[in-house]
């Protein structure tokens, strides 16, 4: 008997060989991460997983996997930037064109694609998800992505999308309809309230979009993709709480208490909806804050584990860690979590809450910065503030963490001082957190922080130069109020996230 790794049973090698052509369970291994695919989860795989973005080492950009090699290849050229590159014309030239650039073209194109280390076997044909033929699976992602895709998405978003009409958006300016939010008939910019229609309208047909993208056992897996979730541990009465009514601006109503009996015991899930849960045809937007029991309840291995299950069942946005100066945890408890994120590209962000309370902060963050030098050589970033000529601090360590210290309630000791410290530290752990994620995590944090006024409003000026790298065809001109930038950036990502 002849055995495929799917279990079915085959009397001759020739029957197996023909099933396995086709075998919708039979593995293979990414080209772009090495990671084992069964070949139904292979197009969703090869999606997510090209459109994941690495630093490149020359020009300092992150580049989406799938095109990095090419990026490379031709002088940090950005596939993604440059409109002549791939275009319709340029496929169809591919197919009518004399036989040696077609060839040479089709060489390129594979060494994009492929690696030493491939396991692929050629003769390996999967059907592709929007026109059914079947496609050799090494050229695939070239085919659903560029061949394919992009056609029909294009025409299926200009059939159902609400928002788009000849009148208001030419044919040459489709790629930077999200230029800015305006009313089409005025030409006056967008009230909040309609703004944020604006959002949930694009939020429910991105959902719908998706789901037609997809084969049906991926379909709910995708939709819920729509949600974020964030995960924050440390030590008991440290401030987790009030961290997540700052980051919300106190949308979400974490319980606080100074009790001692006010400690975490297990995890408890905060969520941040939006308000349109009662309009017809809109789905609602959700962000998760977890907070999660501190490491010194880890009392054995199996702590660590279940905590390491938790993150990869959650996949959260980031991963944030708050220690106290008068409650500091031993941080060796910690690495599993902080190597397992970094394994699995999930930032990590160590935060003193309490910063006010006592000067050990100072050690705190020392302690912070030797746990973080694994993800890279400290890069120190300074914010001026208005209370106090002594700049806020934030230290990067590569692109997968941060250390820094905040207060995110107003601080007040009559034993100590007369004074009232300030809340400082949130909007600049918000921004420093945002130039650090992909698309996809990005736009959950936009929607996380969302209600935050104040980091878009004080930060307008630093995030409108993030803006503007991020969206280089948005070109925003002098100091845009916050909450436009707000809106328009995640009406960026959310296209971004479409496609």
């Amino acid at each position: 008997m002849y055995r495929c790794n799917c279990s079915k049973q085959f009397n001759n090698q020739i029957d197996l060989d023909d099933h396995k052509k086709n075998c919708q369970g039979r593995c293979f291994v990414c080209e772009l991460c090495n990671e084992n695919v069964p070949s139904y989860n292979m197009t969703y795989h090869l999606n997510q997983c090209g459109n994941k973005t690495i630093k490149c080492s020359r020009c300092q950009n992150y580049i989406r996997r799938a095109i990095y090699n090419y990026h490379l290849d031709n002088n940090c050229t950005d596939l993604d930037e440059d409109e002549n590159i791939f275009t319709e014309k340029d496929i169809k030239y591919r197919h009518v064109g004399n036989s040696n650039s077609v060839e040479q073209e089709q060489n390129s194109e594979e060494q994009l694609f492929t690696n030493n280390n491939t396991q692929m076997d050629d003769d390996i044909f999967i059907p592709c998800q929007f026109c059914t033929e079947q496609i050799q699976i090494s050229l695939y992602y070239i085919h659903s992505v560029l061949d394919c895709s992009q056609d029909q998405s294009h025409r299926e978003l200009n059939y159902a999308h609400p928002l788009i009409n000849s009148n208001t958006y030419e044919k040459s300016n489709e790629k930077h309809s999200d230029r800015i939010l305006t009313n089409a008939t005025s030409g006056k910019s967008l009230s909040k309230e309609n703004s944020l229609s604006l959002l949930h309208k694009k939020t429910a047909v991105v959902q719908d979009e998706l789901c037609r993208d997809y084969y049906l056992p991926e379909v709910n897996h995708v939709t819920d993709k729509v949600q974020f979730n964030i995960i924050l541990t440390g030590s008991p009465r440290v401030g987790k709480s009030q961290l997540i009514n700052a980051l919300s601006n106190g949308e979400i109503k974490a319980k606080t208490s100074p009790s001692l009996n006010s400690c975490t015991t297990e995890v408890q899930c905060y969520t941040l909806e939006d308000n349109q849960q009662r309009t017809p045809g809109i789905k609602p937007f959700r962000i998760n804050f977890y907070d999660t029991p501190g490491i010194e309840s880890w009392t054995n291995e199996q702590g660590q584990s279940t905590m390491l299950k938790f993150i990869a069942e959650k996949d959260p946005v980031c991963l944030i860690f708050c220690a106290s100066p008068g409650a500091f945890a031993d941080l060796k408890q910690l690495r599993p979590v902080l190597e397992y994120c970094q394994t699995k590209q999930i930032f990590c962000a160590l935060v003193c809450t309490n910063m006010w309370a006592s000067p050990a902060r100072k050690q705190v963050i020392q302690e912070f910065k030797e746990e973080l030098l694994r993800f890279g050589e400290p890069i120190e970033k300074l914010f001026q503030q208005e209370h106090t000529r002594i700049p806020h601090k934030v230290t990067l360590f590569g692109n997968g963490a941060l250390c820094t210290m905040v207060n995110s309630t107003e601080y007040d000791d009559p034993d100590l001082s007369s004074e009232i410290k300030p809340v400082q530290g949130v909007d600049e752990l918000i921004h420093c957190i945002m130039n650090e994620l992909d698309h996809e995590k990005l736009l959950g944090w936009c929607n996380a922080v969302l209600y935050r006024r104040s980091f878009w409003e004080k930060m307008s000026q630093k995030v409108g130069g993030f803006f503007s790298l991020h969206t280089p065809n948005l070109n925003p001109t002098g100091i845009i109020p916050g909450q436009e930038i707000a809106m328009n950036m995640i009406l960026y990502l959310f296209n971004k996230f479409q496609k």
